[in-house]
């Protein structure tokens, strides 16, 4: 009788010479599949990663627009340049988040009113919002400074130094363009520098009146 024992080994014998036997039959058949499959192995995480590059630009890109939103969070008050005769030198600066100054030299004139437009004011807000302008001129300046608002005059300073302020409402998604026009009795033989304080205001009552 042939032990239990034996029987298995004899089993096990005769399967490692099977495999063997195949190692050696078919080993050079085998080596290209395992170099293709490692090629296939190696690239599934590229390709994954592929896949994911445009959905991450893409999700960068969706970010910044909505960061690039948040703008129309406030009013966006500008300066419009240009040459003009009289009203020369303009400066403007953003001096708090809303709160702005512009300031303009006069150059010597003959007597009579000038204008330029000088501020656009758009409001991509949700809300409405004030635009206040506060002058700041030369108290011996004779020149009487306005500013035209909706094609009305609002006058800011007097020729004798009597100062107002003047607020203006701009509804959500309006866009204004404020000039700015200072006028002469007599000839001013001096140039001379005014400015305006322009302040930014959310839900403040308007409070303009014509001259």
């Amino acid at each position: 009788m042939v032990a239990y024992s034996d029987i298995s080994g004899y089993n096990i014998f005769m399967k490692s010479r099977e495999l063997k036997r195949l190692q050696l039959k078919y080993g050079s058949l085998l080596d290209p599949f395992a170099i293709v499959l490692l090629i296939i192995l190696y690239s599934i995480p590229i390709l994954a990663v592929i896949n994911l590059t445009p959905r991450i630009r893409q999700s960068l890109t969706e970010g910044k627009s909505v960061l690039g939103s948040q703008d129309n969070t406030a009013v966006a008050v500008t300066n419009i340049t240009g040459v003009h005769t009289v009203i020369t030198n303009e400066e403007f600066d953003q001096i708090l988040a809303n709160r702005y100054e512009y300031s303009a030299r006069l150059a010597v004139r003959d007597e009579g009113s000038y204008s330029k437009p000088f501020l656009k004011v758009s409001n991509p807000t949700l809300v409405e919002q004030t635009v206040e302008f506060l002058p700041m001129k030369e108290s011996s300046s004779s020149t009487e400074l306005a500013v035209i608002f909706d094609d009305v005059s609002y006058v800011v300073a007097e020729a004798d130094g009597e100062t107002f302020s003047r607020q203006f409402t701009l509804k959500p998604g309006e866009e204004k363009v404020a000039y700015l026009r200072v006028r002469n009795e007599s000839r001013a033989n001096f140039s001379e520098r005014v400015k305006l304080e322009v302040n930014v205001s959310q839900n403040f009552a308007s409070d303009s009146s014509e001259e």
